[in-house]
């Protein structure tokens, strides 16, 4: 952006230059200087997402596509990893001052909805400055809290497994079509494999950041309740059932032993390099996974009973619009452009996530490759076998359970796994905090 600037720049000194000096040629020199104006007149937006190299190098050539078609608009672009970026996002909300568009989660970005920082889309959507018919509601309204729209949802996947094939082909076993109808009947699968090897079949399939929700889904609870203070929204019986797969499993040795994960977190030190026929995942995160293992794997959803009350299509991230940004409408220009336009889906391709936009996706399906296909493919099977995504929770929810920082829940789990509570006792302490009266 730096050369673009300077070349305006020496553009107006030649047109100055002009015309002290050529009267002959005003005519030309007239037009220079209704072309600097013009240039005046262009908006300056800023734009800011957390990701790696790669995911930088092509969302900048999605924007630089996005400035070729809406010359009226230059984008200043920023990224960082993960961690710098909610660093630094989180300094600019406290300053007042954040980028026009930037990446997050509409319900967990609580500091910037709390300090007003997030503009309400509903209006830029009735004006057409943001498309979003085409869209699927259930991932709309993930960006929802209460009946406003603060985020468009930026790529899509869905909570999946992933399984060896050769490994289940070795032992005459079968994939199941779309998943197991329950989690017993994939433990004896992994019992079976773990007999034969003599070693954990699969991952840290009972992470609880990522499955517990599942489970509490799939029983028509929540995690987190909704009463605007922090709170539990599941029972004992699903808390309890949870805890007892998870010791069942770790004590049998079918997965990953819960020592081994506590005793990596606590050093820092990753140790698990091992290959298992069984992975639970986001579905964007297939292709990693596939490269970093080397494996043939199938994606499938995650087990049954009532596989379609657990499953429920998620968005990669958010995009979002500040509320003190002088450019509301080119910032959803922006945003628009990233969601409905194919050349740029094609250039971003799919490591955020399917495509949000139906048509989108539909367009761009014969050219993806297989992996990226089976990733298109378990979005749409989890579309025929999903309902509506957990509420957005309301309340500061890090007291109950922190994964980086340690929660109660996170606290009782430990205690629960080394066998000083058992998951009644341990249900009975956190209901009598965070129960819902």
């Amino acid at each position: 952006m730096g050369k673009k600037a300077t070349a305006v720049f020496m553009i107006f000194c030649i047109a100055a230059f002009l015309l002290c000096s050529c009267s002959d040629s005003l005519q030309e020199d007239l037009s220079e200087a209704s072309q600097e104006e013009e240039r005046k007149e262009t908006v300056t937006l800023r734009f800011a997402w957390w990701g790696n190299e790669e995911r930088a190098e092509k969302t900048n050539q999605a924007v630089v596509l996005f400035m070729e078609k809406n010359p009226d608009i230059i984008v200043k672009t920023v990224s960082f990893p993960f961690d710098e970026y909610v660093e630094n996002l989180d300094i600019s909300a406290k300053t007042g001052y954040i980028p026009d568009v930037w990446q997050g989660y509409v319900g967990t970005d609580g500091n910037y909805m709390d300090a007003g920082l997030v503009e309400p889309l509903d209006e830029l959507v009735s004006q057409g400055a943001l498309r979003v018919t085409d869209i699927p509601e259930n991932l709309l309204r993930s960006g929802k809290i209460g009946e406003k729209l603060y985020g468009i949802p930026f790529g899509c996947n869905v909570k999946c497994m992933a399984i060896d094939s050769k490994i289940y082909e070795s032992v005459g076993l079968q994939i199941p079509e779309k998943y197991y109808e329950s989690w017993d009947a994939l433990g004896e699968d992994l019992a079976l494999l773990a007999e034969k090897e003599q070693r954990p079949m699969a991952g840290d399939i009972f992470h609880r950041g990522f499955l517990f929700e599942y489970f509490c889904r799939q029983r028509g609870e929540t995690v987190y309740g909704q009463t605007g203070q922090p709170a539990i929204g599941f029972s004992e019986e699903t808390y309890v059932d949870y805890y007892e797969k998870k010791l069942q499993w770790d004590a049998a040795g079918w997965c990953r032993s819960y020592e081994d994960i506590f005793r990596e977190k606590n050093t820092g030190k990753a140790s698990d390099d091992e290959k298992y026929a069984v992975y639970t995942l986001y579905s964007n995160q297939y292709r990693q996974l596939c490269e970093k293992t080397g494996q043939e794997l199938e994606l499938i959803l995650l087990p049954g009973p009532d596989t379609d009350k657990g499953t429920d299509i998620r968005p990669g991230s958010h995009l979002c619009i500040s509320s003190v940004s002088e450019h509301k409408e080119e910032a959803a220009r922006l945003i628009d452009f990233l969601i409905n336009d194919e050349e740029a889906n094609r250039i971003m391709g799919i490591e955020r996530g399917i495509p949000v936009s139906n048509k989108v996706r539909d367009a761009l399906m014969p050219e993806l490759d297989e992996e990226s296909k089976a990733m298109a493919m378990i979005v749409e099977l989890a579309e025929e076998c999903s309902s509506p995504g957990s509420p957005v929770r309301d309340m500061d929810t890090s007291s109950i359970d922190d994964d980086v920082t340690g929660g109660m829940l996170e606290d009782l789990e430990q205690k629960i796994m080394f066998r000083q509570l058992t998951p009644e006792e341990a249900y009975r302490i956190l209901y009598e905090k965070y129960g819902q009266n």
